[in-house]
């Protein structure tokens, strides 16, 4: 009996933190910050905190080393070979992007706390016309998001304005991400199975290819 109870806990347990509740906020006010909040825990993604120790000579002289190093290793590789790679690498990104969209809508709910932008330029007219632009963009993308994704917003903070007076443009936003490891996991699967199909699937593809060049 002792042992049903243990097995009971630990699977009590694991389903608590499988359903527990994350949230990540994605704050922009003069600068970007990203945190993550679990329950009373909050962490910090980025800005990073940078140790004392990252400011000494040596880890500059490393990193500025390390930094030449990569950009030689990539000026050394063929533009066309890249070109190629990235095609192949969106493409295949689309293909699981298509398979796993339903799965994705369900993972996360999106909540667009804050959002307010105020355009502003030295002349009166652009300011004006830029308003209207910016505007109809906004309008339009919040609705795509509402409508094909699990997304809400706080109607009375979100809003786009002009200031004929100030000379420079300011974007104050909140948007929440809300999930849980569960589905963040049947997500991860869902993508893992996409992508060995959509590999397997170009294979396929290449090997057909070969076999009729061949005949």
């Amino acid at each position: 009996m002792i042992g049903l109870y243990v097995t009971i806990a630990i699977l009590s347990l694991l389903l608590f933190l499988l359903l527990l509740p994350l949230q990540v906020n994605v704050k922009y006010e003069e600068k970007l910050t990203v945190t993550l909040s679990v329950l009373f825990l909050r962490f910090f993604l980025y800005p990073k905190k940078i140790k004392e120790k990252d400011y000494s000579k040596k880890k500059v002289e490393k990193k500025k080393q390390a930094q030449t190093k990569k950009a030689d290793t990539q000026k050394s590789k063929q533009s066309k070979k890249q070109s190629k790679d990235v095609l192949s690498a969106a493409k295949l990104f689309l293909d699981i992007l298509k398979e796993c969209y339903p799965r994705l809508v369900r993972s996360f709910r999106i909540r667009i706390c804050d959002l307010q932008a105020t355009v502003a330029t030295e002349d009166a007219a652009k300011t004006a016309i830029l308003y209207g632009g910016v505007s109809q963009v906004a309008a339009m993308l919040l609705e795509l998001c509402e409508r094909f994704l699990w997304c809400k917003r706080n109607k009375k903070r979100v809003a786009v304005y002009a200031d004929f007076c100030a000379s420079t443009s300011s974007l104050r936003a909140h948007i929440r991400f809300t999930s849980c490891p569960l589905r963040i996991i049947l997500l991860g699967i869902k993508a893992g199975i996409a992508f060995l199909r959509q590999r397997l699937k170009n294979k396929k593809i290449v090997q057909t290819k070969g076999d009729q060049s061949n005949g």
